[in-house]
């Protein structure tokens, strides 16, 4: 499993905006992924940014997914909100608890 992290430093109040247009267009871009497991949408409201934890089978999987244009068409939609570009790692898991 890997974990794709996402943080994005938003312009400031932008965080509920940003949440609700997640909601709103990522359940359907991922609805057919099958390596798709699930997603974390966090918050540090102190200093306007967000972290998304994606959770996938394959680091490769989402690596084709984010290649696509529809999900570049999207993202594209959050651009207006970011106060910098987001930071992106994929990383393996290696243990949970």
């Amino acid at each position: 499993m890997f974990i794709v992290m996402t943080k994005v430093q938003l312009q400031p109040g932008k965080i509920d905006t940003v949440r609700d247009l997640f909601a709103q267009t990522n359940p359907q871009l991922v609805a057919n992924q099958p390596d798709w497991i699930e997603a974390k949408f966090t918050a540090d409201r102190t200093n306007d940014q967000v972290t998304v934890l994606a959770y996938w089978r394959s680091a490769e999987s989402y690596r084709t997914f984010s290649a696509d244009e529809t999900f570049r068409q999207t993202m594209s939609q959050f651009a207006p909100h970011f106060a910098g570009p987001p930071e992106i790692t994929i990383s393996e898991v290696l243990f949970e608890m």
